[in-house]
C-alpha cells in the first residue's frame, strides 16, 4: 500500500476529533420518547423557490445529507429538547468544497416527522424543511457481511472501484489515479447505518483523511447501493456506489474501463 495512505490512517484519532464539532448538546432519547436517529426524506424551499429534495441520515447527534435537486451536501450536528429540534450544518457543493453554514429550528409533530425553518449564516437565505422518517430502510440490521464485496461508481467518465472485505477494510481507486484506503464500521447492529473512514491519496487537491456515514439501500436489486457520505474541512463527497459482482444490472454500454 502507498506509504502516504498509511500516514493518513495513522493520524485517524487526531483528525477525527475535529471532523464533527459538536456545537449543540446531543440528547438521543427524551422523556417524550422522541429520537432524531434515523434516515429522513423530505423537501425544502429556498426563499419560496422549490421544492428541493433532501435525504438525511442522523446518527448519535451527527447528520449527513444530500439534496440532489440543489446539488448540495450537508454535514453537521442535530439535537432534541423534548420534541423541539435544532441543527447546525456546513454546506458543501456536490463533491467539492464548503461554501456556507445553515441553522435550523423546528419541532417534531410526531415521532416520524420533522418540520423546521432554516437560515443560512452568510447569505441569509431562508426556507422551510419537512421530513418523514424512512423506517423501512433505517430499521434494518447492519453487518459487515451485508456490505462486503466489490462496488463501482460511474461519475461521467471517471470510474471508482472499491472493495470491502470481511473485516470492513476498504481498498480501491479510480480512473483519475486516486487511491482509496479505509474502514467501514458498525455503529449499532440494530440499525442500517455505518461509519466510514477513508484516506485519499495521489489525488491532487483532494488528498486527505475523510470521515462520515453510510447506509445500504436498493434501487435495481435489494441492497445493491451503498450510500457513502464522507467529509473533511476542505471537501465533501457523496458516493452512491453500486454492487459490481453481477448481482446488480449495470449498463456497460459506452462505459470506459480502468484500463482505458
Amino acid at each position: 500500500m502507498n506509504r502516504k495512505v498509511f500516514s493518513y490512517l495513522g493520524i485517524t484519532a487526531a483528525v477525527a476529533a475535529g471532523l464533527f464539532v459538536v456545537a449543540i448538546v446531543y440528547q438521543q432519547y427524551t422523556d417524550g420518547g422522541y429520537s432524531d436517529n434515523g434516515l429522513w426524506r423530505g423537501t425544502f424551499d429556498i426563499n419560496g423557490r422549490g421544492p428541493f429534495n433532501l435525504t438525511a441520515l442522523y446518527v448519535n447527534g451527527k447528520v449527513v445529507a444530500v439534496s440532489k435537486d440543489a446539488r448540495v451536501l450537508y454535514r453537521g450536528v442535530v439535537a432534541l429538547d423534548g420534541n423541539k429540534y435544532r441543527s447546525s450544518m456546513d454546506m458543501f457543493y456536490m463533491n467539492a468544497n464548503p461554501f456556507a453554514k445553515v441553522n435550523l429550528k423546528g419541532h417534531m409533530p410526531s415521532a416520524d416527522e420533522i418540520v423546521a425553518r432554516f437560515k443560512t449564516v452568510e447569505v441569509g437565505d431562508e426556507g422551510q424543511l419537512r421530513m418523514q422518517m424512512d423506517k423501512q430502510t433505517y430499521y434494518r440490521t447492519s453487518s459487515i457481511e451485508k456490505i462486503k464485496g466489490d462496488w463501482v461508481l460511474y461519475r461521467g467518465y471517471e470510474i471508482t472501484q472499491l472493495s470491502i472485505d470481511e473485516n470492513g477494510s476498504v481498498q480501491g481507486g479510480n480512473t483519475a489515479a486516486c487511491e482509496y484506503s479505509g474502514q467501514a464500521e458498525l455503529i449499532d447492529q440494530r440499525y442500517n447505518a455505518y461509519q466510514i473512514k477513508i484516506a485519499l491519496s495521489s489525488c491532487n487537491d483532494r488528498d486527505g483523511y475523510f470521515e462520515g456515514l453510510g447506509y445500504l439501500d436498493g434501487s435495481v436489486e435489494a441492497d445493491d447501493t451503498l450510500h457513502v457520505y464522507i467529509f473533511n474541512e476542505q471537501w465533501g463527497s457523496y458516493m452512491p456506489i453500486v454492487r459490481n459482482d453481477d448481482s446488480r444490472s449495470i449498463d456497460q454500454r459506452n462505459q470506459p474501463t480502468l484500463k482505458s
